[in-house]
């Protein structure tokens, strides 16, 4: 069946060169309106946020060239072209769901704040940039207000770690809702209001279902975890027990949910939970493309190589995040357990499936982050403490303000 987002030529139009060049001219003025906006905007605010923007700007407006307003539909992931739909559908008041398109389907959170951008005349596929702009830049403010970062190392420190540099840019870039997830989570993990974190659980549901069934499961594990050994010092047995116990979990949340892509393993069971133990220890060191099936991979091996060594994030912070877990599995406090929690559930569930990538896990990347960055501050902190001068690496002084 051929679906309308699927079609080569949609509305838009690019059938005719004038009228291609006549909706380049449009993309192009409206992405340097809007970065001009918001640079004004921002004029006040952190440095690192008006270059996002502009990054933004630029990175916009090569893709279009490049590939043009249409094609670009098709770059890095066709999934911008059923967005796309989705937004001009709505836009032009076609409110009533159909069979194709539920209200879980259209990814409300991501998409209807694009319709309203789309309201006020911008392309529909520039609206949803905008929307996974605002949520890089609101997730950016937010943990550059958690940490007081004084020194400008500290501050790329922060960007870098939590995913809000190289890789939050670069997806800000495309019409898919991954900044948007990172966002949420972001405020379901460490946000303080319950109705705030309700309320991010409840709109990553409506863009990721089993990402928001694996998080309210971890808080269940983690919570359950901090009654039984409230009393009890378990010492380094804290990070193998909350693991076994995410992946048990997420094993019976991938049966009892309908995951689609589910991967077909050897019938009689043979080595299957190795198969699986594998890929999900891949997940922690960011090489998952290595144990997928190749027919589900649309880039060479050396291809995904050569962009793991330019986005260096992908692999350095689920690396770092997994050694200190299991290095200071005595030491880790109700947060970081829950993240280990809801990232081993999450990639157990994921692993069965054919989607299984790093853009899968770039949900999480932020909140392994924040991991790291409180251990690294933690340990700044001690050496302050203990050699009686500052600042240390670039990281003081550098305190914790309270979250929202």
């Amino acid at each position: 069946m051929d679906f309308p987002w699927e079609s080569s030529r949609d509305s838009l139009g690019e059938g005719r060169s004038r009228d291609g060049a006549n909706h380049m001219i449009f993309y192009l003025v409206q992405t340097s309106a809007v970065a001009t906006a918001l640079l004004i905007i921002l004029r006040h605010q952190h440095v690192f946020l008006r270059i996002q923007v502009v990054l933004w700007a630029i990175g916009a407006a090569t893709i279009a060239w490049r590939f043009g307003v249409v094609g670009q539909l098709d770059f890095y992931s066709n999934d911008q072209r059923y967005y796309n739909f989705v937004v001009e559908m709505y836009s032009r008041e076609r409110w009533i769901l159909n069979e194709e398109l539920s209200f879980v389907d259209s990814k409300t959170p991501y998409s209807l704040p694009a319709v309203l951008v789309r309201l006020f005349g911008f392309h529909p596929t520039l609206a949803l940039k905008i929307v996974s702009l605002v949520s890089l830049l609101t997730l950016s403010h937010l943990i550059l207000k958690r940490y007081d970062a004084h020194r400008v190392s500290a501050q790329v420190k922060l960007l870098y770690f939590t995913a809000c540099g190289a890789i939050g840019t670069f997806f800000s870039m495309l019409a898919l809702r991954e900044t948007t997830m990172m966002l949420f989570a972001y405020l379901y993990t460490f946000g303080k209001a319950p109705q705030l974190r309700m309320t991010s659980l409840i709109l990553l549901f409506l863009l990721r279902p089993h990402l928001a069934a694996a998080l309210f499961v971890a808080e269940l594990i983690t919570s359950g975890w901090k009654w039984i050994t409230a009393k009890r010092d378990t010492g380094f047995f804290a990070t193998p027990a909350v693991l076994t116990m995410s992946v048990a979990f997420g094993t019976v949340l991938y049966t009892l949910q309908n995951v689609p892509g589910s991967q077909d393993d050897d019938p009689a069971g043979k080595n299957v939970f190795v198969a699986q133990a594998i890929r999900i220890v891949s997940n922690f060191v960011g090489l998952q493309f290595l144990t997928v099936p190749e027919s589900t991979v649309n880039f060479s091996i050396s291809s995904l190589v050569l962009l793991r060594f330019i986005l260096s994030e992908t692999v350095i912070i689920p690396t770092f995040f997994a050694l200190i877990c299991v290095l200071r599995s005595f030491r880790l406090h109700d947060r970081e357990l829950f993240v280990l929690s809801a990232f081993a559930l999450y990639v157990t569930v994921v692993t069965n499936t054919d989607f299984n990538s790093f853009r899968q896990n770039v949900p999480f990347i932020p909140l392994m982050g924040i991991v790291i960055i409180d251990y690294l501050y933690q340990r700044a902190a001690r050496k302050v403490r203990l050699n009686r001068y500052a600042p240390v690496n670039g990281w003081l002084p550098l305190r914790r303000v309270p979250t929202p």
